[in-house]
């Protein structure tokens, strides 16, 4: 991915370059400092396990959103905000599916290589 981007003219810079934060998630300051500039109505926590979007509700709610405003759903669960101002939870859930993808191909989570890693994470 870095030599992609390299190749585009892009200036790469990482955790062993300087000291940037590199993970997947924001720290909880930055989290604040997004919370504050932009001033969502809602919030939608969507990504990483339920552990990880449970703390950064907490962390909204510490700033001040409303808890009945910070919306907590599963992959697949569909929320409706309607022309009238109401917010609420569809009776429709879209049909998902885990994916993983690795250096040599894409498939599901219930796929051969997953139950092989398994194994072997097992043994």
């Amino acid at each position: 991915m870095i030599n992609k981007l390299i190749r585009l003219g892009a200036n790469v810079i990482t955790k062993d370059d300087r000291e940037v934060h590199t993970g997947g998630h924001a720290f909880q300051e930055e989290q604040k400092i997004m919370l504050n500039l932009v001033q969502p109505k809602y919030f939608l926590p969507v990504y990483g396990d339920l552990y990880f979007r449970h703390v950064h509700k907490t962390t909204a709610i510490s700033i001040g959103m409303k808890e009945e405003n910070v919306l907590m759903l599963d992959n697949g669960h569909i929320v409706d905000f309607a022309p009238d101002g109401k917010v609420f939870r569809s009776k429709i859930k879209v049909p998902v599916q885990d994916i993983i993808i690795d250096g040599h191909g894409i498939g599901t989570a219930t796929s051969h290589v997953i139950q092989a890693r398994e194994k072997m994470m097992n043994s």
